[in-house]
């Protein structure tokens, strides 16, 4: 890449910046009872992202709890900013058993919370087996 001067970005660096691959890892959706639950006024709402661990990262310095997750798994954890409760998963792996234990669930609705995380861990547990 061209070295860039303070305050200025010559066309040609900023043509090569535009033309580079970014990964692509934004992705989410709703899930637990706001999707496929009896949700109340005071639930919270879950939000599960697809991030890399670097974003992950910036997410837990902002994060409430003084960024401490309040999951913590090999490849996914919870991050609590306000009624929001964000699922960051760091690999396509963890994302895509969300989203599909999220499918199940939202054909089954409403359901108890106690099914939602059998549901889950059968998912990761069939996952688990597979590799």
């Amino acid at each position: 890449m061209t070295p860039v001067e303070i305050g200025t970005l010559a066309h040609e660096t900023v043509e090569e910046l535009l033309n580079q691959k970014e990964e692509k890892t934004m992705a989410s959706f709703i899930t637990g009872s706001r999707a496929y639950g009896k949700p109340t006024l005071n639930s919270d709402t879950d939000l599960v992202v697809r991030v890399t661990p670097e974003e992950a990262n910036i997410l837990v310095l902002c994060a409430d709890q003084d960024g401490k997750p309040t999951y913590e798994g090999a490849d996914t954890m919870a991050l609590r900013f306000g009624n929001l409760n964000l699922i960051c998963c760091m690999t396509a792996e963890s994302y895509d058993q969300w989203k599909r234990g999220t499918t199940i669930l939202k054909q089954l609705a409403p359901v108890e919370r106690s099914l939602a995380m059998a549901v889950f861990k059968q998912i990761r547990e069939v996952a688990r087996n597979a590799h």
